[in-house]
């Protein structure tokens, strides 16, 4: 290379200032210690079987963090599929009731008209306790307590028609 391209450096700026106070520092006797193990520790050799033994130890330990953390996932999982399926089950439940609640108005609605009742007086049942047997059950004793009260509401009136006519013929007759 040529002296024109290299660059001078003043080295000293680099270096390491000097501790400004020459005072002596202490080293307590437990700080060489700890040293001396430290120091033992890092030096020591280890045969292959030991070294085997830490290798699996080591593997043994990461193996388990492995399935503790895949056991968690799981249970997390599992748990969110049980909070999802049982939402699943209650939207299923409901939508059955719903069907079944309109399935039996619609039964009500043809036993009421084949017997001539009122179709208003369906709407007088609770749908999710009843069943097809106990409406039309419920919707024969109400034909019958209808056709009882207007047949003792027609004998009345005919009781009150013969008398009025008896009265009738009666005073004609006199």
């Amino acid at each position: 290379m040529k002296k024109e391209q290299l660059i001078s450096f003043n080295i000293q700026l680099f270096a390491d200032k000097k501790n400004k106070s020459m005072e002596p520092t202490t080293v307590k006797v437990e700080d060489i210690k700890e040293f001396q193990e430290i120091k033992s520790k890092k030096s020591k050799v280890y045969s292959r079987d030991e070294l085997n033994k830490i290798i699996s130890i080591e593997r043994e330990k990461v193996r388990m963090e492995i399935s503790e953390k895949f056991i968690d996932r799981e249970k997390i999982t599992n748990e969110k599929y049980k909070c999802e399926l049982e939402k699943i089950e209650k939207e299923k439940n409901e939508i059955s009731s719903k069907l079944h609640i309109y399935i039996l108005k619609e039964y009500a609605t043809r036993i009421a008209s084949e017997k001539g009742l009122d179709i208003s007086l369906i709407n007088m049942f609770d749908y999710t306790k009843e069943t097809t047997d106990s409406i039309k059950i419920k919707l024969d004793n109400i034909d019958n307590i209808f056709n009882k009260a207007v047949n003792e509401r027609v004998n009345i009136r005919l009781q009150e028609m013969t008398n009025h006519m008896n009265i009738f013929i009666c005073n004609k007759c006199s």
